[in-house]
């Protein structure tokens, strides 16, 4: 791919205010490290400079430093723009790929480039929001190679070390990135990387504050390039969007004032958004996401803890919904509209519960799809089905042969064409469960005792061996909880854009069950199997459970 597509789909220019606020923030930390020291002659390089706003919004702020600027970006045009902007002596910029300079070293005349990007004090960054898979398998790979990088990779992972590498030891890195590495099982490794290589000064979420066109929640690392530091107390700054309704707000006008707000909610873009600032611990496991709390927060989900039987993981299974691969095959609201000779048997048709239908408590069974399931189980063990025995679903499926032959995968793993790829196991979806979504705005767990198939926008819970249905009652009240939201909103804080969640196995699995000998959990339990039972919605009946659940964490006496 050539480098000038590579910026076309990555480029999200910084904005100016959000410039301002970095360029301080850089100087700021770098007059903190260095003991105020301005007349130092230091260089400050912005690798992917775009039209240069962050590298002006430096000029601006540090007109007593006696520095150098150094600006690449494998855009032309852009690179233009920022000489115009800049107009200085004191800058140089280069239309390039900086992580070429890396990945084949060779290309560069030693005496230029490669040298330049040698020993950097400063770097001042935001680099192009990309997967790498969107790059080619060819480049991707190549990257990989060159940064020691494995699994899926984000162009952020690979301009955080190729930055590194061209800072001098205590020289201060200020670069915006995709925030999803904070509390995602997955960036760990970027976690551990941090941790390492860096003196973590200050770490910003920007959560949903939309500061670019681009579908990513930014967030704002600063570090000092230190092997192996104390990362035990790393201060932090963290703004979502908020629900609380809240007269008489304050009106912030631009992002960077909003940052700098104490604790609080304020009105930012006409929506409310909660600012909170804390201290996080960056040295621990990095397998564990950074928990960007406050200490009254983490005083409250240790109480929460303490007071806890189990977490969901110890006593349930998190499975993953139905995937099919060719939904529009497998899955209609109503089947009754085919000609009779096409339209499947009922035997091999299910409802299906997917996140359109779910709600609290039960779901919306007139939004329920129906899937045509391709397996069934035969001495213990998923089979497929035996369509021999379904004629009219047979007929069916023969008229979507073409489509469905063509996913190679299924082919490639030896299955017959007709399969759904992820059937999931018959036996636990006809069991009792828990239904949750892969994405809402809020908690959604409804229980299910019918035997409803579940939708891959879905995940949902069973029972393990031995563990009594009481339990699925239980879960599916403190789930709904506030309690538990708050739990969540604490310990996981996998935020989306407008206060949507992810509720993801890593996540649900650690939720927290009281015990369930508990007189309030068998309160609990009573007020679920009554709100199902009626299988409509009662705003005393949920008052009162998030009312006992309280009583059950003891949270309350």
């Amino acid at each position: 791919m050539l480098a000038t597509e590579i910026k076309k789909i990555g480029a999200h220019y910084t904005p100016d205010s959000l410039s301002i606020f970095i360029a301080d923030k850089l100087k700021h930390y770098y007059l903190l490290e260095n003991k105020n020291q301005t007349d130092k002659k230091i260089t400050i390089l912005d690798p992917s400079c775009g039209e240069g706003n962050l590298l002006l919004a430096f000029q601006k702020a540090s007109k007593d430093f006696n520095y150098t600027g150094l600006g690449i970006d494998i855009n032309a045009e852009a690179i233009e723009t920022a000489k115009e902007k800049l107009q200085s002596d004191s800058f140089e910029f280069y239309t390039d790929d900086f992580l070429s300079i890396f990945k084949e070293p060779d290309l560069f005349n030693t005496n230029t480039l490669i040298e330049k990007v040698k020993n950097i004090d400063l770097i001042i960054a935001n680099p192009p929001y990309i997967r790498t898979s969107v790059l080619g398998a060819n480049y991707a790979q190549q990257l990989s190679s060159a940064f020691n990088l494995s699994g899926k990779l984000d162009m952020y992972q690979v301009f955080l070390k190729a930055m590194t590498m061209t800072l001098k030891d205590n020289g201060i890195i200020c670069v915006i990135t995709p925030n999803k590495y904070l509390t995602n099982k997955s960036g760990k490794d970027i976690r551990k990387y941090l941790n390492t290589h860096y003196k973590i000064l200050n770490i910003i979420d920007l959560g949903d504050t939309k500061p670019f066109s681009a579908a990513v929640l930014p967030a704002i690392f600063i570090g000092k390039k230190q092997e192996n530091a104390d990362n035990k107390h790393v201060p932090f700054t963290k703004v979502y969007e908020s629900a609380d309704q809240i007269s008489s707000l304050n009106v912030i006008p631009n992002i960077s004032e909003l940052i700098n707000q104490a604790d609080g909610i304020y009105s930012f873009k006409g929506n409310n958004f909660k600012v909170t600032h804390g201290v996080l611990d960056a040295s621990s496991d990095p397998t564990t996401p950074w928990n960007m709390a406050t200490i009254k927060e983490k005083r409250w989900a240790d109480t929460l803890l303490e007071n806890s039987a189990y977490k969901f993981g110890d006593v349930f299974k998190v499975h993953v919904g139905i995937k099919t691969t060719a939904d529009n095959v497998f899955i209609r609201k109503s089947w009754n509209n085919l000609d009779q000779s096409i339209r499947p048997e009922q035997a091999v048709l299910h409802d299906l519960v997917s996140s359109k239908g779910i709600t609290k408590w039960f779901p919306k069974l007139q939004n329920l799809n129906q899937i045509l399931y391709t397996h069934t189980v035969k001495d213990g063990k998923r089979v497929p089905i035996d369509f021999s025995k379904y004629p009219h679903a047979y007929s069916y499926l023969k008229e979507n042969e073409k489509q469905l032959a063509s996913r190679k995968y299924v082919i490639n793993a030896h299955r017959n064409w007709f399969e759904i790829w992820v059937p999931q196991q018959p036996s636990e979806l006809d069991s009792n469960k828990v239904i949750f979504p892969d994405i809402s705005d809020r908690a959604k767990f409804t229980y299910d005792d019918h035997g409803r198939y579940v939708d891959g926008n879905c995940y949902w819970l069973t029972a393990k061996k031995g563990i009594p249905n009481d339990y699925l009652l239980l879960a599916t009240g403190v789930a709904n909880s506030e309690t538990m939201e708050r739990y969540y909103n604490i310990k996981f804080q996998n935020v989306l854009y407008n206060g949507r969640k992810r509720y993801l196995t890593q996540y649900v699995k650690d939720y927290l069950l009281p015990p369930i000998d508990n007189k309030h959990s068998q309160k609990i339990i009573e007020l679920v199997k009554k709100i199902i039972k009626c299988q409509q919605y009662d705003e005393n009946i949920e008052r009162s459970i998030n009312q006992e659940v309280k009583y059950a964490f003891g949270l309350i006496n």
